[in-house]
């Protein structure tokens, strides 16, 4: 059977290890309903998304520390199209979302209209129930914004 290529799509067939710090960020969303980042005893530099080493001074002396669930839109962007290239109904915004003294963020959506959504905007995380939650990052519903 000959393949063809099409240029919309990209061919994503891989299995993905959060590795240590992802699965104990995805342990504590699931368990705590709680935000994880990391924190290197040795200088104090913050890191989320979780690292078992320190990205400033490579001291694997870390620790996990839950972080608050709002922060701040970095960046984000509009898409009016899916994965498919099918026009979506309603727009969707993803975003990078900052949190105060941590480096790094988390990218994820945004429940906002386009008209409505500006940087540095204050958005918190809306979870699953915890009974629902399945360790995940869509256990993150989406981020919403902070009136």
């Amino acid at each position: 059977m000959q393949q063809t290529y099409d240029p919309r799509r990209i061919e994503l067939e891989m299995l993905y290890s959060p590795g240590v710090a992802g699965q104990e960020f995805l342990r504590r969303l699931k368990e705590e309903g709680s935000l994880t980042a990391s924190r290197c005893k040795k200088c104090g530099a913050t890191v989320m998304p979780p690292r078992i080493y320190c990205l400033e001074c490579f001291s694997n002396d870390i620790e996990f520390i839950p972080i608050k669930p709002r922060g701040r839109i970095y960046t984000y962007t509009v898409a009016y199209v899916d994965g498919r290239g099918n026009r979506l109904e309603n727009p969707v915004i993803y975003a990078i979302i900052s949190f105060d003294g941590v480096k790094g963020g988390i990218t994820h959506r945004v429940n906002a209209s386009p008209e409505n959504v500006r940087i540095g905007m204050e958005v918190e995380a809306v979870l699953r129930p915890s009974g629902e939650r399945r360790g995940e990052l869509n256990d993150i519903i989406h981020f919403e914004p902070v009136h």
